[in-house]
């Protein structure tokens, strides 16, 4: 295969690289105009300033799109990029782990697709990533540097085939088709009632106030202090609840975009993950790959029998950590079966050796000693009848540590490893030996005095995965230790 002529992405990447640049450039603008309405800047001046800006950040992108080039060979990508500075890369495809696709709303619009291409060491983002490619041009791009792809076109290929009788000339098999699991409605909706990204949300809009809050005189925090103080209990809690409640409607939306359509299939060893409505999003990996598996239950979907299912990958995520969501929600007591059909080397324990009952004093303590401080502060610096609410914090922050304590625990099956613990939501990590970079233990005095000991243990990801229990029997600690010792020492030898 010759090299290709250098090729441009699709010109729809000049508008998706002016909304990018519109939206991070946004809450700037924003804070800019409020800040020369203090000035005696006049309007028309204003208005220029923002048609400027809205030039410069169009000329940026038709530049950037216009100097971006891509080519490839056989053997390799060469990329160039750079307005003012040219940038040469050169990405053998022997380095590619995996390429990802998705479509945003944008890119379904003119029939084009993002590519994500990942490389070993490439880092948390990924080497490359073609804004809009059409459909073809991505089907064709993959051929070439997905190894997975790149495989079967070398066993289509085999130049010994060509040789043989008539009946062996026929087309190799492709990888075995294996199962497809599609993600219930029943399970979106609850996935969606459910997610965690409530608090994101919540955290999301902070952050937007946020951007206001310097330009607010301290007048207005004087008197909303005043008012705040003034009013009812429950107006304050009406108030709370209504905002709470608008932050979990656009958390129940998001999700339902997010995974509507979900699905992951099995060919061979490699795993496919479809899902998005608005933006379609496919992720390869193949299971070699993975380091370890979560399962994780927040406290409410732990009461309505559900999991997540999340893998940490050593390549081939689209997110940054290493994280992929195998599955964003499953019945517990299918997860067994699930992960006998598309991860068998880390099916989950069923039984585990927990932290003994002299460690439970230690757990509450830990978890307790925060709310008690929050608890003290509120009782001395807030009238009546607020602080009395701030007396309850204590017993949340026992019950906390009491169900931490319960909750951990291993489970050790010859070269397999879980372990589960509870921060806030319940995680029970399943890893093989071979997976583990480094396993540690620690012990303190007063641990050393009680017999306790904490255990710690490090794979590899994109985010330096690492996972601890606090509080196990010294005993156990030790045989866990001695467990892997003798793995490495057999590596060595």
């Amino acid at each position: 295969m010759t090299m290709s002529n250098p090729k441009r992405v699709h010109p729809s990447g000049i508008l998706i690289r002016f909304l990018q640049e519109i939206r991070q450039l946004f809450f700037p603008l924003i804070a800019v105009l409020l800040f020369s309405r203090n000035q005696t800047i006049p309007w028309p001046w204003q208005l220029m300033f923002i048609l400027l800006w809205l030039f410069f950040i169009v000329l940026h992108g038709f530049l950037s799109w216009y100097r971006f080039t891509y080519q490839i060979d056989k053997e390799q990508i060469h990329i160039q990029s750079g307005i003012f500075i040219r940038r040469k890369r050169h990405i053998h495809r022997n380095r590619v782990h995996t390429i990802n696709q998705s479509a945003g709303i944008l890119q379904r619009l003119f029939g084009t697709v993002q590519l994500r291409i990942e490389t070993a060491g490439g880092g948390t983002e990924p080497e490359v990533r073609l804004t809009a490619v059409t459909k073809e041009e991505a089907r064709r791009i993959r051929s070439v540097l997905d190894p997975h792809l790149r495989s079967e076109h070398a066993e289509s290929s085999d130049p010994h085939e060509s040789s043989a009788s008539p009946s062996s000339q026929k087309a190799p098999f492709p990888p075995e088709k294996g199962p497809a699991y599609r993600l219930p409605a029943v399970d979106l909706f609850v996935a969606s009632f459910t997610s965690a990204s409530f608090g994101v949300v919540l955290a999301g809009l902070a952050v937007i106030i946020s951007q206001f809050a310097e330009y607010l005189p301290e007048s207005f925090y004087a008197s909303a202090y005043r008012w705040f103080i003034e009013q009812s209990v429950l107006f304050i809690a009406g108030i709370l609840l209504g905002a709470a409640i608008i932050a979990w409607i656009i958390s129940v939306m998001i999700t339902l975009l997010q995974y509507a359509r979900f699905q992951v299939s099995l060919e061979g060893d490699r795993c496919t993950i479809q899902r998005g409505l608005l933006e379609k999003k496919e992720v390869h990996f193949t299971r070699n790959k993975i380091q370890a598996v979560r399962l994780i239950e927040t406290p409410l979907r732990q009461l309505l029998g559900y999991v997540a299912v999340v893998a940490e990958s050593a390549g081939g995520s689209d997110d940054p950590s290493g994280s992929i969501i195998v599955v964003p929600l499953i019945k517990r007591r299918h997860v067994q079966s699930f992960m006998e059909k598309f991860l068998p080397q880390y099916v989950p324990a069923l039984s585990f050796e927990r932290s003994p009952a002299r460690g439970l004093r230690r757990y509450v303590v830990r978890a307790v000693w925060l709310p008690l401080a929050l608890a003290l502060a509120g009782c001395y610096f807030l009238p009546s009848p607020w602080k009395w609410y701030f007396l309850l914090l204590p017993l949340i922050g026992c019950w906390i540590g009491w169900a931490r304590w319960r909750d951990a625990g291993w489970n050790l099956q010859d070269k397999h490893l879980t372990l589960r613990y509870r921060i806030f939501a319940r995680c029970t990590v399943v890893t093989h030996k071979k997976r583990i970079q480094a396993l540690q233990i620690h012990q303190s005095l007063f641990q050393r005095r009680g017999k306790l000991i904490n255990i710690k243990i490090h794979i590899l990801s994109a985010g330096a995965r690492a996972f601890k229990i606090i509080h196990l029997d010294e005993k156990a600690g030790r045989r866990l230790y001695e467990w892997y010792g003798s793995f490495k020492q057999n590596q060595q030898t």
